[in-house]
């Protein structure tokens, strides 16, 4: 736990932070029976670990960013600590095929 009150986070066993747990935990558990708000938050206090099969899965993608854009224009950089910049398939990956545009003929 003592890394969470780092500044800079760099070193990961596996864990993710998850903003408004509580709401996460409801949404995924909505399809299972019996798991109510209530029961949600009886188990988070209880500080037990508990495994629940979804009854649908969810599919989960990682993003891993070292540059954006803000909505006023300004662009972020940040370094590369995980050296993964440049690799995997590029920013269009080919799982979707695109037909080449026909020009109307003269």
């Amino acid at each position: 736990k003592g890394v969470f009150g780092d500044d800079f986070r760099f070193v990961s066993s596996g864990c993710v932070r998850v903003q408004d747990v509580r709401d996460y935990v409801a949404w995924l558990l909505q399809d299972n029976p019996g798991w109510t708000r209530d029961q949600i938050d009886a188990v988070i206090r209880s500080g037990e670990q508990q495994n629940v099969k979804l009854t649908q899965p969810i599919p989960v993608y990682w993003v891993y960013i070292t540059a954006w854009a803000t909505p006023d224009g300004l662009v972020q950089f940040r370094p590369d600590i995980y050296q993964r910049d440049g690799a995997g398939p590029g920013p269009v990956a080919s799982a979707v095929p695109v037909e080449p545009l026909a020009l109307p003929q003269e």
